[in-house]
């Protein structure tokens, strides 16, 4: 599936097979379960970011997800193969955006952005990033960015900073 799929730049993609167990009684992908695999696709992308299990794991730092959007745009039905490709709207020093489209083929079936927020644990507080995540999220911002853009692809309300 993944050579239908124009390369873009951006951050490992996830690919998936609808299972029936995911479909409403329409037999169409569930409302729900689309935010499953927007999330199941959103831990890959913050274990490249640095922020995933094994960064949670070494001390009391981790993203909490403070906002999802989902947008249903076309239906998907089990056995469709899908394809999850996503990059790194923008960041500040506590919060990153992420955002997501699911693709069948060429066809764009949903998208979702993520907020996320990274927390102290021990406190629990909204904390900044570590410098080197900081750095990381920087150079995935310009080159994701300018993927994104040639792509015509959303971009974060008020723009890219």
């Amino acid at each position: 599936m993944s050579a239908s799929v124009p390369a873009t730049a951006g951050l490992e993609p996830y690919e998936f097979v609808l299972q029936p167990a995911w479909c409403d009684y329409n037999e169409h992908f569930s409302d729900g379960y689309y935010l499953v695999a927007f999330s199941m696709a959103a831990e890959r992308a913050l274990d490249a970011l640095g922020l995933g299990a094994r960064y949670r794991a070494q001390g009391h730092f981790s993203v909490y997800t403070v906002e999802s959007q989902v947008r249903y745009l076309r239906e998907a039905k089990a056995g469709d193969a899908l394809l999850i490709r996503q990059w790194l709207l923008k960041h500040d020093l506590k919060r990153l955006w992420l955002q997501q489209e699911m693709l069948r083929g060429h066809t764009l079936v949903a998208s979702c952005t993520f907020v996320y927020l990274h927390v102290d644990t021990s406190i629990p507080r909204a904390a900044p990033f570590p410098t080197a995540i900081l750095h990381r999220m920087a150079e995935h911002c310009r080159t994701d960015a300018g993927g994104a853009i040639a792509a015509g692809r959303p971009t974060p309300p008020g723009g890219l900073r």
